[in-house]
């Protein structure tokens, strides 16, 4: 039972650590791919 509370506490601190990393990891995707192309936008105008 210790080992079962254990590993509950620890899924449930790390659940909202991986949704931060996951949505962080999101933005630098979304960050590499929009800054290229708001270059090119400039490039043109």
């Amino acid at each position: 039972k210790q080992v079962d509370n254990r590993l509950r506490a620890l899924t449930s601190l790390l659940e909202p650590a991986m949704i931060v990393m996951m949505g962080g990891i999101v933005g630098i995707i979304v960050f590499a791919i929009l800054i290229p192309i708001l270059r090119i936008g400039q490039g043109i105008s």
